[in-house]
């Protein structure tokens, strides 16, 4: 019998007592319960246990049930919830793969629209009152204005005196993200372009581009051979032929000024870099056009193009 059959059997059995002693008080000449009616009461009893039992039975059945239905509708609403997930990631990963892509396009894109630009710089001083070596030539191009200085201003980019005073183009470039053309015509190895040589470089821009490049002035203290914002296409075509008009000498700023070819601060006399006496006028100024000292072309081709055409 098991434990709640025996606990209903208990309380019918109480309840049957207590109603046996009620009898026993209104009718005071029966002394005997009649021993035909125990099995009855025990027959009752048993029944009524086995009916808790049942709904007992029934009621966890329905628990049972409504628990793993439950516990299906969690694993329904967590395998929903993964699949959302799933699909965001899904989502996800396609938008960046489109991402890249696009990417991908576009920077196709630019490389087909680009075009590379071969510059030629030319000493042409051997004929000058003070004929003048070229020291490395610094050139970018893109968008917006000079990166390297602007007229008039104290503004210069980090590299700029370094550039004027000593010939150094490493930091401006690495500065501006521009290229660097050190190599003489003449020669295998960075160095000086004495009069009749020159430095040759290619660089790449689209349509919208300008050019800006700088190179020191040799026989000076600061002062700067530059072009400044030259628009490297007219009317949609690139630019290609002779741009020498554009070139002018600047004065950087950077160290007080002595006579040209004759000041012991100035590269080929001084005793090391970085030399003089600082330029009381720090801003950046126009000395003139390079007439006479330097011929610069520019070529719409590759620099092995641009060399074969001249040999």
């Amino acid at each position: 019998m098991s434990l709640f059959k025996a606990f209903a059997l208990a309380v019918v059995l109480a309840v049957g007592a207590a109603a046996c002693g009620d009898s026993s008080d209104d009718a005071s000449t029966t002394t005997e319960t009649p021993t035909s009616l125990a099995p009855a009461q025990d027959s009752t009893a048993d029944e009524m246990a086995d009916d808790m039992a049942d709904e007992m039975s029934d009621d966890e059945m329905a628990d049972d049930m409504a628990d793993e239905m439950s516990d299906d509708e969690m694993s329904d609403d967590m395998a929903d919830e993964m699949s959302d997930d799933e699909m965001a990631d899904d989502m996800a990963d396609e938008m960046a793969d489109e991402m890249s892509d696009d990417e991908m396009a576009d920077d196709m894109a630019d490389d087909m629209t680009a075009t590379t630009f071969t510059i030629h710089i030319e000493n042409v001083s051997e004929g000058a009152d003070v004929p003048t070596p070229f020291a490395p030539v610094v050139a970018y191009a893109g968008h917006g204005p000079n990166p390297i200085f602007a007229v008039g201003e104290t503004r210069k980019a980090a590299g700029l005196e370094a550039l004027a005073e000593d010939g150094d183009p490493a930091l401006l470039a690495e500065t501006i993200g521009g290229v660097v053309g050190a190599v003489p015509d003449s020669g295998t190895e960075p160095g000086p372009a004495l009069p009749g040589d020159g430095y040759r470089l290619s660089i790449e821009g689209h349509e919208g581009d300008s050019l800006s490049l700088a190179f020191m002035f040799v026989q000076s203290n600061d002062w700067i051979f530059a072009i400044d914002a030259l628009s490297l296409y007219e009317d949609g075509m690139p630019m290609d032929g002779d741009i020498t008009d554009y070139v002018m000498i600047y004065d950087a700023g950077t160290e007080a000024d002595q006579p040209i070819g004759e000041g012991a601060d100035q590269a080929p006399r001084q005793a090391g870099p970085n030399t003089g006496d600082s330029d009381p006028d720090e801003t950046v100024r126009l000395v003139g056009p390079a007439t006479g000292l330097v011929q610069v072309t520019i070529h719409a081709g590759d620099m092995m193009e641009d060399m074969s055409e001249e040999g």
